[in-house]
């Protein structure tokens, strides 16, 4: 398991490199109503780059603010754009949103894998989970669910320390279990939570679907196995030793490299000539 935290504009800007943490979900967009339901997280930037450098773990989420699904998702994959495939991307549903009913998340996750091809987390209170049947739309919609429950209500919580708490969505792949977290670094609470796999199994999240395995042919296999041989000095072809970010970074160049092969040449070719001419 992974602990973690999320985080918005009501923390610091470097909040994430402050505290300890396997992994940072961070506000992207969105709002409640009576605030601007277009709103970006000044902070986004160096919060979820923070994340990536610090652990490779790293989430972008939409508060749903309740007015058409589909401009409201359009605006959260336009502001995330360049994450995508690197983070996780989550639907933030509660508050009055959530007067709109599961058809209406229906339509904005659709949105969001249309858009960016990933399918969306969705986070909700555990109450809203079970009124709405969120686990049956997960199912049907290849959704994952983040469920919010506080056993100990708002009493504070020091380190990561769930031993006195229950999740009660067993489906859920994370768990909010306090807003009331305290952490080393940082004298205000913070939200606190469990993701129940490890740091590859959160890669598996962030990717577009289809894009697991990148679909590798021998040669380009092969020439993977060359990078990695170079990179770390250890051939292990099926059970690699190191952690799952790096090895999909490495497969992913492999990759590259390999489908561009004939044009890296012959722009190698060019260089020469080029400077060959000025001597």
């Amino acid at each position: 398991m992974l602990y973690g935290i999320d985080v918005s504009s009501n923390q610091p800007a470097n909040i994430v490199s402050r505290v300890p943490c396997d992994f940072a979900i961070v506000k992207a967009t969105g709002n409640p109503p009576g605030y601007a339901w277009d709103y970006k997280n000044p902070y986004m930037e160096q919060q979820v780059n923070d994340a990536l450098d610090k652990t490779g773990c790293a989430g972008l989420y939409h508060f749903t603010y309740g007015r058409d699904a589909e401009e409201e998702a359009d605006f959260f994959c336009d502001v995330v754009a360049d994450y995508v495939g690197r983070v996780m991307l989550v639907i933030d549903y509660e508050g009055d949103a959530t007067d709109n009913g599961r058809e209406w998340l229906r339509t904005f996750a659709q949105r969001v894998k249309h858009r960016t091809g990933v399918n969306p987390v969705v986070y909700a209170s555990s109450s809203v989970i079970r009124s709405q049947d969120l686990e049956g739309l997960a199912e049907e919609e290849d959704l994952s669910l983040w469920s919010a429950n506080y056993y100990l209500g708002y009493q504070a919580i020091y380190g990561y320390d769930t031993s006195a708490c229950r999740a009660d969505v067993p489906s859920a792949a994370l768990w909010q279990f306090t807003s009331q977290g305290v952490l080393d670094g940082y004298d205000g609470y913070l939200d606190m939570n469990v993701f129940y796999g490890d740091a590859g199994d959160w890669m598996r999240y962030c990717s577009p679907e289809g894009e697991g395995d990148m679909g590798l042919t021998e040669h380009q296999d092969k020439l993977l196995a060359t990078i990695y041989e170079q990179v770390t000095g250890t051939y292990d072809p099926t059970n690699r030793g190191v952690e799952l970010n790096d090895h999909d970074h490495i497969k992913w160049i492999g990759k590259a490299v390999a489908d561009n092969a004939a044009a890296i040449e012959a722009i190698n070719a060019k260089l020469d000539t080029i400077a060959e001419k000025l001597g």
